[in-house]
């Protein structure tokens, strides 16, 4: 695959398989970035040198599928603004990536994963109300406990997070617990325990594998570390 490419080929079928080689092998090897960045930088060449129609086809899916990594790379920001124009055939898959695109990445601020960081939150929040993703208003729940968090007030973060955990859908509910300690970052023994009673509040709702969660949050907020 090397050798073709480095002679000049540039099939979707050859690009695709040797972007996966070496994305797999620097899986195996430590997660080596040097693959990485040349599988990327694969891609993107490829994707630059193609025009809309060949964007569009069902035989370069690949290129989202597997190389959109946030919603500001250049070929996830082409993705969503053709997405009704790919080919029928792919179009409700290409819309797909796009909703577990933005859903990921507004996730991750409501878990904490993502510091927040004003500018960058609007725009994805503008997109995903653009594109319609929060026609049913799935969202805004997630969108008030985030920007209740950003102010700083823990106390009322934490009551709210009590008055509006009921009204999130169970995923949305396991991604704010998986990491809740981190999100209640303060020493104040008062604050940490309302946190810790948040939890303890819904754990007879729960799921076995929503309580394994929630019981690694109740060690680290009721840690003696911390008192």
């Amino acid at each position: 695959m090397k050798e073709r490419y480095e002679k000049g080929e540039r099939t979707a079928e050859l690009i695709s398989a040797y972007a996966g080689y070496l994305t797999t092998e620097s899986q195996m090897d430590k997660r080596d970035q040097k693959k990485i960045d040349l599988a990327y930088n694969i891609i993107n060449e490829y994707f630059n040198n193609l025009n809309d129609s060949e964007k569009l086809s069902a035989e370069n899916l690949f290129i989202y599928k597997y190389y959109t990594k946030n919603s500001n790379s250049s070929i996830a920001q082409y993705m969503i603004t053709h997405r009704n124009e790919f080919a029928p055939e792919i179009k409700q898959t290409v819309a797909d990536i796009i909703s577990n695109l933005m859903k990921s990445e507004i996730y991750s601020y409501l878990g904490g994963n993502t510091k927040y960081n004003e500018k960058d939150y609007l725009e994805i929040k503008k997109k995903i109300n653009e594109i319609g993703l929060n026609a049913d208003k799935n969202y805004d729940t997630v969108y008030k406990l985030i920007e209740c968090h950003a102010k700083g007030d823990l106390n009322a973060y934490i009551e709210m997070c009590e008055k509006e955990y009921p009204a999130l859908t169970k995923e949305q509910q396991n991604m704010l617990l998986i990491q809740y300690s981190q999100l209640i970052n303060t020493t104040d023994k008062t604050i940490r325990k309302k946190a810790a009673n948040f939890i303890r509040s819904f754990l007879s709702d729960m799921s076995a594998t929503e309580i394994l969660y929630a019981a690694y949050q109740l060690l680290e907020l009721e840690s003696e570390k911390h008192k």
